[in-house]
C-alpha cells in the first residue's frame, strides 16, 4: 500500500488508559528501564493540498486536527485498526507511534494480534514492547507466544510467557482475570496443558472476585475453551455455580449453552450432547438453543450428517430447531448440495427459517446454471416471506431481498417490479412508528433511500433517478436545520458510496444552514478514506469490543477529485 507519512510524535491529553506498570522481582520479565525504548513515528505532517492523494493521507490529515484533544488516543487506535484491516501493517505501526505512551493502546494490541496470527512474529514482538500499560502488554505478549508456539519454537514461547507472567503481578484487580486467561490460552498453545489448567484456576479465582456478571460471562467462555482444550471437561462444567437470584440463574443458563457449544467446537461433541441432556429443570429452551448452535457449528465445517443427527436430540417445538435446520440448509446450498438442502425445507416450521434457506438455494441454483429452477425456488421464498412480512421483518426489506434474488437469476424486470412495490411500501408508514428523533419527511426519505440504493445496485437507473428526486424533495422540505442536514447528508453519503460523486456534492450544497453544511462537508471528507462497510469486533482483548472500519487501499482519479473538492470547500469555509 502506497503511503504518504505525516505528523511527528508528541504528548497528547488523553491519559484515560494510563496506570502503573512497574514490575518487580528477578524473574518477572522486562522492567520499564530495560524494555526497548519506544521510537518516534517517521510520519510527517500532511498539508491540505496533499490530503486527497491517498486514503491514508486523508485519514492522517483529519487525525492531525485531533492532536492534543482528550480522545486523540482513541482516534489513533481507530486508524491503526483500519490500516490493519486494510493489510497495511507497516503504516499501522507508524500511526500507532503518533500517540504518546499510554494512548491508543488498543490499536497496538490489535496490531500485535494481527501480526502474530499472520506469522510475523518479529513485528508482533517489536510492537508489543511499545505498549506501556502492563495488562495490555501482557495480553500482547501472549499473542506473540502463541505465534512462537505455532512456529514450533517452544523455548521462545515460554520465555515470552515468563515476561507476561511478571507483568500480571502488577496490574489492577479488574484486569487480572483477563490477563491470566490469555496466559493460560498461550500455555495451552505451547503444549503446557497442566500449567494452563493451573493458571486457569488462578483466573477463576479472579473472575469470582469480580462481581460484574456481564464482564465475567465472556471470561467464563474463554476460560472454558482453555479447559476443554486441555481435556478438563469436568472442570469446564464446574465453572457454572448455582445461582441464588433470577439474574444469576439467567446468566448461568446462557453460560451453560455457550460452554456446551465450545465443547463441540473443540471436538468433544459427545460430551457436549450428554451435558445438554442434563441441563437443570426448566431449561428446555436453552437445551434447544444448544442443540441448534452445535448443529450449526458442525454444518459450517461441512459435517452435515453429524449436524442433522445432533438436531434429532431436540424433541421440542421451539423455533430455534427450525432456524438451525434453515442454517444447515444454507450451508449445504453454499457447498453445492442443492438437493439435500431442498429436502430439508419441508421440515422447517414457518417462513422465518424457510425464506433465507430458499434464497440461498436459489442462489446456488443460479451458480449451477439452473436458472428455471432458481426462479421457481424464488417464488417459494416469496411465499414463505409473505407469512412473516410485517410481523418479524418489514415487508419493504422482504421485497428488496426478493429483488436481489431475481436480479441474480437474470430476471431484471421482476426485480424492478419488486423494488417498485418496496418504494410504495416505504411511503406506507404508521406515524406512531416514527422515532422521536426524526420528523416524518426525514423518516420517509430514509426508507426511500434504502430502496433507491437497491435500484442502483440492480442497474435500474431510471427507477433510481425517479426515487432520488422524491427522496431529495422530502429532505429539502424539512424545516428543522439539523434534521434537514442529517437527511441530505445521508443521501449524499449513499450517493458517494455508489460512486455518484457529482450528485453527492450537489446534495451537500442543498443544506441551507451554513454551519450544518460546513459540518457535513467535513464529516463526508473525513470518512471518505474508509470503506462503507462497518462491523463489530475486538481490539485484541475479548473484554473490549469496538466498531471497526477498514481504510480504503487507494483512490481512483474520480475519488481524488471529489476529495479535493470537499477539502477545498471545507478549508474555504
Amino acid at each position: 500500500m502506497t503511503s504518504l507519512f505525516l505528523i511527528g510524535c508528541g504528548k497528547g491529553d488523553d491519559h484515560g488508559h494510563d496506570h502503573a506498570y512497574e514490575e518487580e522481582g528477578g524473574d518477572s520479565g522486562e522492567s520499564h528501564s530495560t524494555r526497548p525504548s519506544r521510537p518516534a513515528s517517521k510520519l510527517k505532517e500532511v498539508k491540505a493540498a496533499d490530503a486527497g492523494k491517498t486514503p491514508l493521507n486523508l485519514a492522517l490529515f483529519f487525525l492531525q486536527q485531533e492532536k492534543g484533544k482528550r480522545r486523540y488516543g482513541d482516534a489513533v487506535a481507530r486508524l491503526v485498526v483500519a490500516l490493519v484491516e486494510a493489510g497495511d501493517q507497516e503504516s499501522a505501526a507508524e500511526v500507532a507511534l503518533l500517540a504518546s505512551e499510554g494512548q491508543g493502546t488498543m490499536g497496538l494490541v490489535y496490531l500485535v494480534k494481527n501480526a502474530a496470527e499472520a506469522g510475523d512474529v518479529a513485528l508482533a514482538l517489536k510492537v508489543a514492547q511499545w505498549i506501556g500499560p502492563a495488562g495490555d502488554r501482557a495480553v500482547a505478549l501472549c499473542q506473540v507466544a502463541k505465534a512462537q508456539a505455532k512456529e514450533g519454537n517452544s523455548a521462545a514461547a515460554m520465555a515470552t510467557l515468563q515476561k507476561a507472567r511478571g507483568l500480571a503481578r502488577n496490574i489492577p484487580q479488574n484486569e487480572t482475570a483477563n490477563v491470566l486467561i490469555e496466559i493460560a490460552s498461550a500455555l495451552l498453545a505451547a503444549g503446557q496443558k497442566q500449567q494452563a489448567v493451573t493458571t486457569g484456576a488462578q483466573a477463576l479465582k479472579s473472575i469470582r472476585a469480580d462481581k460484574n456478571g456481564f464482564r465475567n460471562a465472556s471470561r467464563y467462555k474463554r476460560l472454558a475453551r482453555v479447559l476443554v482444550g486441555a481435556g478438563e471437561i469436568q472442570k469446564a462444567k464446574g465453572l457454572i455455580r448455582p445461582g441464588k437470584d433470577m439474574f444469576t440463574r439467567t446468566l448461568n443458563a446462557s453460560a451453560r449453552t455457550d460452554i456446551a457449544v465450545i465443547m463441540a467446537e473443540e471436538g468433544e461433541v459427545a460430551f457436549a450432547l450428554e451435558w445438554v441432556k442434563r441441563f437443570p429443570g426448566r431449561s428446555d429452551q436453552k437445551k434447544a438453543e444448544a442443540y441448534g448452535k452445535i448443529a450449526e457449528g458442525l454444518a459450517e465445517k461441512g459435517k452435515f450428517e453429524e449436524a442433522l443427527e445432533v438436531l434429532k436430540n431436540d424433541k421440542s417445538m421451539f423455533s430455534s430447531k427450525s432456524q438451525a435446520m434453515g442454517d444447515i440448509a444454507v450451508e449445504m446450498a453454499r457447498a453445492g448440495k442443492i438437493d439435500e438442502a431442498l429436502a430439508l425445507v419441508p421440515q422447517m416450521r414457518g417462513g422465518m427459517a424457510k425464506e433465507p434457506a430458499l434464497r440461498a438455494i436459489a442462489s446456488a441454483q443460479v451458480k449451477a446454471g439452473q436458472k428455471e429452477a432458481a426462479l421457481a425456488t424464488l417464488k417459494l421464498a416469496d411465499e414463505a416471506a409473505d407469512q412473516v412480512a410485517d410481523m418479524f421483518r418489514p415487508k419493504r426489506e422482504v421485497l428488496i431481498a426478493s429483488a436481489f434474488g431475481y436480479a441474480e437469476a437474470g430476471d431484471k424486470e421482476m426485480a424492478a417490479e419488486k423494488l417498485k412495490e418496496a418504494a410504495a411500501e416505504a411511503m406506507n408508514v404508521n406515524e406512531k412508528h416514527i422515532p422521536n428523533f426524526m420528523v416524518k419527511d426525514q423518516f420517509l426519505a430514509s426508507r426511500l433511500r434504502e430502496v433507491r440504493k437497491a435500484m442502483n445496485q440492480i442497474g435500474d437507473e431510471t427507477g433510481a433517478a425517479a426515487l432520488l428526486k422524491q427522496e431529495l424533495g422530502l429532505a429539502e422540505g424539512i424545516k428543522d436545520p439539523l434534521r434537514q442536514a442529517l437527511a441530505l447528508s445521508a443521501t449524499a453519503d449513499s450517493l458517494a458510496n455508489l460512486g455518484e460523486y457529482q450528485q453527492s456534492w450537489e446534495t451537500i450544497q442543498k443544506i441551507t444552514n451554513d454551519a450544518q453544511r460546513k459540518k457535513k462537508t467535513k464529516t463526508r471528507a473525513k470518512w471518505f478514506a474508509y470503506t462503507s462497510e462497518k462491523y463489530y469486533g475486538h481490539y485484541g482483548t475479548m473484554d473490549r469490543g469496538v466498531g471497526i472500519s477498514r481504510l480504503k487501499k487507494s483512490f481512483t482519479p474520480e475519488e481524488q477529485a471529489f476529495v479535493k473538492q470537499l477539502v477545498e470547500a471545507m478549508e474555504g469555509e
